[in-house]
């Protein structure tokens, strides 16, 4: 596994572009009253479907104490980086009561034990490897469900869903929680086979220079799914320059072609969203999961 830095990483420069409103996708049933403004604690969800052979617009209210999955859930967001505060604004924007707490506040999960999780449903976990396990540890041992987004921590795995499955807790973990990348992983499965027709494969994979582990979680994960798909290891080139915010190739390369997978992201709401989802898929239930396994049922 290479690492390279600094003038020799490539950066993507593309400008952002705005994301779009999950609400135009919605099949929601026609309001009987007329459109009206929204109260203060309201939303409109807009769905222009076809109803008896003619395209309709109409309007549903919510009060933005519900959510789209169900009851609001009390979560607290551990990490308040980047990601961890991006998701929970997110969480909040979703109708969700959140609490962000920072690693001064949280030393050796100090700050999770069951009298102060009390008032908690779920904890999502975007901190640092060094910090994850005993968080992990801590919020198990209080019965609370956790989504960890946190990477690095994986030689652990098996002992965590013993601990999980010990305190019959809800768990959900991910490489990565953009729906996107997901999807790359079950073309990468799809593809793997190639290998075993005189194909060489890699992984690429570029982050920002902040980020603190190399190779990222998800290529790690892209590597496994290659190796036991095709029994072949996969060699994987990290880079670490700049904001890059997270892009993934898998290159698989023949005297006669070059096929390319590549997932790069533009921002990193598309990661926010997937928790907020995975924890609010996860309210009420309990087992050891992967985010890959269950993405289509968020």
């Amino acid at each position: 596994m290479r690492v390279w830095r600094g003038a020799r990483a490539r950066v993507s420069s593309r400008k952002r572009h705005p994301e779009f409103s999950i609400h135009s996708a919605l099949r929601l049933r026609p309001a009987k009253a007329k459109a009206r403004r929204p109260r203060k604690d309201e939303i409109a969800l807009f769905d222009n479907a076809p109803i008896g052979g003619k395209r309709q617009n109409h309007y549903t209210w919510i009060t933005t104490r519900e959510t789209l999955n169900g009851l609001p859930v009390n979560l607290l967001i551990l990490g308040r980086g980047k990601t961890g505060s991006l998701v929970a604004q997110v969480a909040g924007e979703r109708g969700h009561d959140v609490k962000l707490l920072g690693a001064a506040d949280n030393v050796q999960a100090a700050a999770l034990n069951a009298v102060k999780l009390a008032q908690v449903d779920a904890v999502i976990d975007f901190t640092i490897p060094q910090a994850v396990i005993e968080n992990i540890e801590a919020c198990v041992a209080a019965g609370k469900n956790m989504v960890v987004g946190t990477t690095g921590w994986y030689g652990d795995l098996e002992r965590v869903r013993k601990l999980v499955e010990k305190k019959q807790t809800g768990f959900l973990y991910g490489a990565n929680f953009s729906i996107g990348i997901n999807l790359l992983f079950e073309a990468a499965q799809t593809a793997a086979g190639i290998l075993q027709h005189q194909y060489l494969g890699h992984i690429f994979e570029r982050h920002h220079a902040q980020k603190k582990d190399a190779p990222s979680g998800t290529a790690v994960t892209l590597q496994k799914i290659i190796r036991d798909t095709s029994g072949t290891e996969v060699e994987i080139t990290s880079f670490r320059e700049g904001d890059v915010v997270g892009m993934h190739e898998v290159v698989l390369e023949s005297h006669n072609d070059t096929i390319y997978l590549c997932h790069d992201s533009k921002s990193r709401r598309g990661f926010a969203e997937g928790a907020v989802r995975a924890a609010e898929w996860l309210a009420g239930k309990n087992g050891f999961f992967d985010f890959k396994d269950i993405w289509r049922e968020t």
